[in-house]
């Protein structure tokens, strides 16, 4: 993998870290607007929808993208074949799912969950006739066309969202907004990459791409609905109340995955396949990829379990002061994912969907017990229980991983001692910091950004006294920026 991170990888690496910012910050901020104009009840009433679809997008992509990225070479045939199933499985989803919308909306007696859900089926007709062309971007690692497309269509739905709610159209709203992001989407592929979009189906390759997209696809649909059970379980069990404190404390936490993790994986992934095809070995890039995002990890979730409170009370108001504490519990499961991260598009690059598949069953019946049980409590007892469920799923991925290529996540694990000091070091300014402003009685915001000023600082200082691969990368990128502008 080293021969192969050229300038175009790191350029790559850019722009694909500059989209998920872009997107963080935009929908941060509809976030923030629209936790005032919808209702934790309405919130939750869309999040359940949302969660059903969801589930049938994984169906819907049938894992067409990772068949893309993983093969050595992608012939014509093999991108017509791909564009053939993408259509027929996206199609024929969303007509399961326009009728399911029903039993669905009776089942937890709200009309309004099949409104939703009928309105994001319109993204089914639409995604598929880009989802190849995109996909085709991502293996060439064009990441600066990729950028262009998901910002502009980024915007646009988060600009009809706001809309929507702003007239009236409650819960619908998000819907509403997530098709405009679509149909801008597939307009500026139209535009940009027409004779990806305008293909003719193909039925050359067609029994491998549905071999391996029905493993793949097999393996994300049992992920997808173990991740996403806590909304079927909460709001069955505890109400669409607590649905939306849940989903507004996810949302927060699944930030570091979205806007940064997955900016790393979506370059690593097509990387690794690379080194696998030419038979390299990967173990040191692999720890040092590992390394930098563990102590970025760290200081993010430190940050969010320290300022939990402010977080809350500044981005949705005191409303939501209910996911104080699970936002806090999310914070320590961040936490122990840092050194797994890897594992499961390292998987993918290898083309291991069976052991995905068996690691995903494992931990769907897991989770789905440990929420029920808490569920019977509390709030809050569900979500910590759910803790013990995802540590299951990281160390039988690490298992995986080490069977499939040699590749020891323990020997990354203990040779994190530097890592865990940056972040311990960090969490340590960021609390002092906190405790400072309060004493001050500091505005919200003046809190918040000494706690996260004081943090950032302390884990740059620390990542340049342990020469972490951060301060190392960040080095790298100074002297390049440097270079560029001719200045010492």
């Amino acid at each position: 993998m080293t021969q192969t991170a050229t300038p175009s990888a790191r350029r790559a690496v850019l722009f694909a870290f500059a989209q998920r910012y872009f997107s963080f910050a935009l929908q941060l901020g509809t976030s923030i607007v629209m936790a005032r104009l919808l209702t934790p009840q309405e919130t939750g009433i869309f999040s359940l929808a949302a969660t059903a679809v969801a589930i049938g997008g994984i169906v819907r992509e049938f894992g067409i993208g990772d068949y893309i990225v993983s093969q050595k070479e992608m012939t014509p045939e093999k991108v017509r074949a791909a564009f053939t199933v993408t259509i027929g499985v996206a199609w024929s989803i969303a007509l399961v799912i326009a009728l399911a919308a029903y039993p669905l909306a009776a089942a937890y007696h709200e009309p309004g969950v099949a409104h939703v859900m009928h309105i994001l089926c319109l993204n089914f007709m639409l995604l598929p006739l880009g989802a190849t062309a995109l996909a085709m971007l991502v293996k060439e690692l064009k990441f600066d066309t990729v950028f262009v497309i998901q910002a502009a269509s980024a915007l646009i739905g988060a600009a009809v969202t706001v809309v929507c709610a702003l007239k009236g159209f409650s819960y619908t709203s998000p819907a509403w907004g997530s098709v405009a992001s679509i149909v801008t989407t597939f307009a500026l592929l139209l535009v940009m990459q027409p004779h990806a979009v305008m293909m003719r189906p193909g039925l050359g390759n067609l029994r491998h791409v549905l071999k391996f997209g029905g493993q793949n696809t097999m393996s994300r649909l049992v992920e997808g609905i173990s991740t996403r059970a806590d909304d079927f379980i909460i709001s069955g069990m505890l109400g669409f109340h607590s649905s939306g404190i849940l989903s507004k404390s996810n949302s927060l936490n699944a930030g570091f995955y979205t806007f940064f993790a997955s900016a790393v994986v979506s370059v690593a992934s097509p990387l690794m396949a690379r080194a696998r095809h030419a038979e390299r070995d990967i173990f040191e890039d692999y720890r040092r990829v590992t390394l930098l995002m563990a102590a970025v990890q760290w200081l993010f979730f430190g940050l969010m379990g320290i300022c939990a409170h402010e977080i809350i009370l500044l981005l949705f108001g005191p409303a939501w002061l209910e996911a104080v504490p699970i936002l806090q519990i999310g914070a320590i499961q961040g936490l122990i994912y840092s050194p797994f991260m890897l594992c499961t598009p390292l998987l993918t690059a290898y083309g291991a969907m069976g052991a995905q598949l068996r690691v995903n069953l494992v931990f769907g019946v897991t989770l789905a017990t440990c929420l029920v049980v808490g569920a019977m409590h509390s709030l809050v007892a569900a979500a910590a229980l759910s803790v013990l469920a995802h540590v299951v799923r990281l160390l039988l991925l690490a298992a995986a991983a080490h069977r499939l290529c040699g590749i020891s996540t323990m020997a990354i694990v203990r040779g994190m001692g530097p890592t865990a000091v940056i972040g311990l070091g960090a969490a340590g300014a960021a609390w002092a910091g906190r405790s400072l402003a309060l004493w001050l009685q500091l505005p919200l915001v003046l809190n918040l950004a000494l706690a996260m000023g004081c943090g950032a600082l302390a884990c740059l200082a620390l990542a340049v006294v342990f020469k972490h691969p951060l301060a190392l990368e960040l080095n790298k990128l100074r002297r390049r920026r440097a270079t560029a502008t001719g200045t010492p």
